[in-house]
């Protein structure tokens, strides 16, 4: 059986805490490289590409999707949290779309933060010749 299938053999639904703490377990991986991309890689880029000198309209478009997607993340997150509470107390037909829901939130989580990491690793190799040169 899948682990997408949302009902047991029985037609009974999942109990609502296995599919938050579901939800949970699948975003932690992106969450941790999110941690560590904006706590420790972003500052140290942000600070290369000041050396580097790049001013040009392209690159700096990346570089400013990294920054915002890395900054602005938790809040993205936080919001969802606060619309599945929403959600989860006042409307009651949530239930037969939770599991999709929570699926959809994980699926942009994962994406947003690795679209944003892989721009940081391309803004790394936009910066590579200006620093070879030097």
């Amino acid at each position: 059986m899948s682990a997408a299938v949302t009902t047991l053999e029985n037609n009974q639904r999942r109990p609502v805490w296995k599919t938050y703490v579901h939800g949970v377990i699948q975003i932690s991986p992106a969450f941790a490289a999110w941690w560590i991309s904006a706590i420790y890689l972003l500052p140290k880029l942000e600070k290369v590409w000041a050396d580097s000198g790049i001013q040009s309209g392209e690159e700096q478009r990346v570089m400013f999707f990294a920054v915002s997607v890395l900054q602005h993340a938790p809040q993205a997150l936080f919001a969802a949290v606060i619309a599945m509470v929403v959600l989860e107390l006042f409307l009651n037909t949530w239930s037969r779309c939770r599991d999709a829901g929570i699926s959809a939130v994980v699926f942009f989580f994962n994406t947003a933060i690795f679209a944003g990491i892989t721009a940081m690793c391309i803004c790394a190799l936009l910066i590579m010749p200006s620093r070879l040169a030097k």
